[in-house]
């Protein structure tokens, strides 16, 4: 402390003058908000997207809207043909289809028809390209959805 007090009193007025000047100019600009002293901008994670397509089907189930739930309780629906893109945090997460069965609308089970749980990890910024189809064997369908990558 005795070194910085010996060093202040050999200054010279011009000296001290600058050297307050630049502490004055210092504090403006760090409390205007100019220079950013926290690391709140580190913690922004750029978002990752999911293109999601629904090939156009046969009959009925053409025009039986799917259901898509995602981890972060993000929803959408798409009829057969319709394509979307969802934007969802980069990690893991999942999505999951459902829908009423089109041959017994009577039942009131919104979701008879369901797919497993398809599970994935995105980076920042990535895009995922997936599809979604009703379950079928050969020109029969037999319920449920399949969500596959494309």
């Amino acid at each position: 402390m005795v070194g910085v007090a010996r060093t202040i009193l050999k200054m010279t007025a011009t000296q001290k003058t600058s050297r307050v000047l630049a502490a004055l100019l210092i504090a403006v600009v760090a409390g205007s908000g100019c220079v950013r002293w926290s690391h709140a901008d580190s913690h922004y994670i750029k978002p990752a997207s999911i293109e999601i397509a629904r090939p156009e089907n046969n009959g009925l189930v053409n025009i039986l809207s799917c259901t898509l739930a995602f981890s972060d309780g993000q929803r959408c629906k798409l009829s057969g043909g319709d394509r979307t893109t969802v934007s969802v945090h980069s990690g893991a997460a999942w999505v999951t289809a459902s829908s009423p069965d089109p041959f017994n609308p009577k039942s009131g089970d919104l979701a008879a028809w369901q797919s497993s749980r398809f599970n994935f990890n995105l980076n920042p910024g990535e895009t995922l390209r997936l599809s979604v189809e009703p379950k079928s064997d050969d020109s029969t369908y037999t319920g449920g959805w399949i969500i596959k990558r494309n």
